[in-house]
């Protein structure tokens, strides 16, 4: 492992002005789930790794005027333990607490599993990603995030994903199809979101299958 500066910025600002300074030379640390591994088999180059991991104003589970806010650092087991991501978003409920390991759960961030496509049940509640940098703000929504012009860039961070609060007439769920139902890769996994009239007709049907592709994929509807 090459040597690299390591720097664990107290606030936000001072982590995208770090950003900025390295641009293609600063790595991201927040679970280190997957940065770690990369790190260590040589395949991320990097001089600089920047550590959000303590920035708590990245970590909330927040319902806001018929919004569900999420911060980047909050984890899998936060969802998990999530009373209105349990009552009311039983996808993301269910893609959390039937991930990994007690361990990857308490570690793996949300940010992180967006940015590297594991993403199967927010894109399913067309999640939209927020992107801050030294020169501002942008918003991205999750199913057309994974192309070259929608991509993070160098210098910025992700700082929230956001989608609508389901409603009375709505239901999520995820599932996923692996050798057994935990510690196992994903072979394919599903997640859903149905919302219907007062008349009981379906009025919207969002399907995104993941694991098939480097992507998950949106069904067309």
């Amino acid at each position: 492992m090459k040597k690299f500066d390591y720097s664990a910025p107290a606030t936000v600002d001072e982590a995208l002005k770090l950003l900025n300074e390295y641009r293609d030379r600063a790595a991201v640390l927040a679970g280190g789930t997957d940065l770690v591994i990369a790190l260590h088999e040589r395949e991320h180059d990097t001089d600089c790794i920047v550590d959000i991991s303590k920035l708590s104003d990245l970590r909330y589970i927040e319902v806001d005027d018929g919004i569900v806010r999420v911060g980047p650092l909050s984890s899998f087991t936060d969802l998990e333990n999530s009373e209105y991501i349990r009552d009311n978003v039983r996808s993301l409920y269910e893609a959390a607490y039937t991930l990994g390991s007690p361990q990857i759960r308490n570690l793996g961030t949300i940010g992180g599993n967006l940015i590297n496509a594991s993403v199967t049940a927010f894109m399913a509640l067309d999640s939209t990603l927020v992107f801050k940098s030294e020169s501002g703000r942008r918003e991205v929504k999750l199913v057309d995030y994974y192309t070259d012009e929608n991509k993070i860039r160098s210098d910025e961070l992700l700082t929230e994903v956001y989608f609508d609060a389901p409603g009375e007439n709505s239901a999520t769920t995820y599932v996923k199809l692996g050798k057994r139902n935990a510690l196992v890769i994903v072979v394919l996994g599903l997640g859903l979101l149905l919302e219907r009239d007062e008349e009981n007709v379906c009025t919207k049907a969002q399907v995104v299958i993941g694991a098939v592709s480097r992507f998950p994929v949106r069904v067309a509807s």
